[in-house]
C-alpha cells in the first residue's frame, strides 16, 4: 500500500504532511456526502465531513492508531480548509484538466493492480473511482489556478524578493538549541526562550563567544563543535522553519531567539555564498512554494466568511 500512498502524495503539491510521513497531502478533501461520510463531524457551508472521511484520511496517510487521537483535530482542520478551497475554485470557475485527472487515477490504479484487483485494493483503503477522482481534482485545480494567476511581472517580482530560497544560495551557521517538546505558549517553551535571550545578551556584551555559549548550553549534537552546522541551502538538510530565519541574517549577525517544532534556537550566520540559478531554472519549485503559501492564506481568508459548524 505504500506505493499507492506515494502516488497520491505526488499530486499533492503543498508539502505540509505529517512529520513521520515526510510528505504532503494538503489539497485532499474527501467526498462530503452525508450518505457515505458516516457520523457527521463538521459542516462547512452546509457540506458534511464525517467520521468515514476522517478514517479514510488516517488510512491514506498510514497514521498509527496511537497517534490518531492527537491528530484528529488537525486533520479535520485540514479537511475544512480543503473544502473551503474547493468552493473558492468553483466560484472562480477553475477546474482541473480532465485528462490530467484521468491520468492520475489510471496511474494509481496501475500501482494498485500490482497488489491484486485494482478496484478491490482501492476499496480496501476506502476509495471508489469517483472518490479517487475527486481527490485528484482539487490539487490539480489549485495548481492550475496558481499557474494562471502567478505569471509575468508578479512571478518575477516574487523571485527577485526571495531568490535566495531557490537559486542555490548556501549559508554557513552556528546554533544554540534547547530541546522543548511542549507547544507554543507553554511555560517550558517560554522559559527556554527567556534563557536564550539571557545567553544572547551575554554574547552581545562579549562575556563569551557564540561558540563558547553553544558548547556550554546547546542541547544539539553540534554542541561539541560550538554549534557549527556547516553549509546548507534553504531547502536542504535544515528544517525550513530554521532556514527561514537563517537566510534573513547577514554574515556575523545573530538572530533573536525563535521556536520551531523541535525546540528553541539562537542562530549566528557565519557565511553566505550566493547562488546562480535563474527563475526559469527553478520555476516549478517557485510555483510550488507559492501554491503552498497561497493555499494557507486563501483558506484563512475564506474561513472569515464561512459557516463552520462543529458537530461532535
Amino acid at each position: 500500500m505504500r506505493a499507492i500512498r506515494t502516488a497520491l502524495a505526488v499530486v499533492a503539491i503543498f508539502g505540509l504532511g505529517t512529520a513521520w510521513l515526510g510528505g504532503g497531502d494538503q489539497g485532499r478533501v474527501f467526498a462530503a456526502d452525508a450518505k457515505t461520510s458516516g457520523k457527521p463531524l463538521v459542516r462547512v457551508n452546509g457540506r458534511v465531513i464525517g467520521e468515514a472521511d476522517l478514517q479514510r484520511m488516517f488510512q491514506s496517510r498510514r497514521v498509527p492508531q496511537q497517534h490518531q487521537d492527537a491528530l484528529r483535530q488537525p486533520f479535520l482542520e485540514e479537511m475544512v480548509d480543503a473544502a473551503l478551497l474547493r468552493e473558492f475554485l468553483a466560484a472562480k470557475k477553475v477546474k482541473a484538466n480532465a485528462k490530467a485527472v484521468s491520468a492520475q487515477v489510471e496511474q494509481i490504479r496501475k500501482i494498485a493492480a500490482q497488489e491484486g484487483d485494482a478496484d478491490q485494493v482501492l476499496a480496501a483503503r476506502g476509495y471508489s473511482i469517483q472518490s479517487l477522482k475527486e481527490e485528484m481534482e482539487l490539487p490539480l485545480a489549485w495548481q492550475a489556478y496558481i499557474e494562471q494567476t502567478w505569471q509575468g511581472d508578479q512571478l518575477t517580482a516574487f523571485y527577485a524578493r526571495r531568490h535566495a530560497e531557490f537559486d542555490g544560495t548556501r549559508v554557513s551557521a552556528r546554533q544554540i538549541f534547547l530541546r522543548v517538546k511542549e507547544p507554543e505558549g507553554s511555560p517550558e517553551r517560554t522559559a527556554a526562550l527567556e534563557q536564550l535571550w539571557a545567553i544572547r545578551e551575554q554574547i552581545a556584551r562579549e562575556e563569551l563567544t557564540f561558540e563558547e555559549a553553544a558548547k556550554t548550553y546547546s542541547q544539539a549534537s553540534t554542541k561539541d563543535r560550538g554549534g557549527d552546522l556547516g553549509e546548507f541551502t534553504y531547502s536542504g538538510r535544515m528544517p525550513e522553519a530554521f532556514s527561514a530565519i537563517a537566510f534573513t541574517l547577514k554574515p556575523g549577525q545573530m538572530s533573536q531567539p525563535f521556536s520551531t517544532r523541535a525546540g528553541c534556537h539562537l542562530c549566528l550566520l557565519v557565511k553566505r555564498t550566493p547562488g546562480d540559478l535563474a527563475l526559469e531554472d527553478v520555476r516549478k519549485e517557485v510555483l510550488a512554494r507559492i501554491a503552498q503559501e497561497q493555499w494557507r492564506e486563501t483558506a484563512k481568508a475564506q474561513r472569515e466568511s464561512a459557516k463552520i459548524e462543529w458537530l461532535e
